[in-house]
């Protein structure tokens, strides 16, 4: 609720337990929404979607989240901690350097026109093509064996 919810949209990833439950009260309270969720949610759920959360200040269950979007995966509860954990870990263990890329060409991509947007493109992968990373993404891939990244 609130605050809290500004806080969750901002993650790249939202893992919630089945009694998890989203409501969007501000106008409930004759506030508009802050931390940016006019912002973030209708581009995670889209501009319909979001009206009407925001408008209306309905509670959202765990898997109605998940239908909309705002979370990506649901747990029981008391596998919560468990599930986020390996979540964090499987992307910790990757290509740290690639994946900041790809969350900046994600971004830059709802911004940008295709031309300009093909430009940080090049700019992304020419940074990344002498990284640790990627040499040790080629070894890998010729040694027929998975990567073993700084992380793992």
């Amino acid at each position: 609720m609130g605050a809290g919810i500004g806080l969750a949209l901002t993650g790249d990833y939202r893992v919630c337990a089945q009694s998890s439950s989203f409501i969007f009260a501000f106008l409930r309270l004759g506030l508009a929404p802050d931390l940016g969720i006019a912002w973030t949610l209708p581009r995670l759920i889209g501009y319909r979607a979001a009206r009407d959360l925001l408008f209306r200040g309905r509670t959202v269950t765990a898997e109605e989240a998940l239908q909309l979007g705002l979370a990506d995966k649901v747990v029981p509860d008391d596998d919560l901690a468990e599930a986020a954990k390996e979540l964090a870990c499987e992307l910790a263990e990757g290509p740290t350097l690639a994946l900041g890329a790809t969350k900046t060409l994600l971004r830059r991509g709802a911004e940008l026109d295709l031309e300009r947007f093909l430009d940080y493109e090049v700019l992304a992968q020419s940074m990344l093509v002498g990284t640790e990373d990627h040499r040790e993404a080629v070894n890998a891939h010729k040694g027929r064996r998975a990567p073993k990244f700084r992380g793992r």
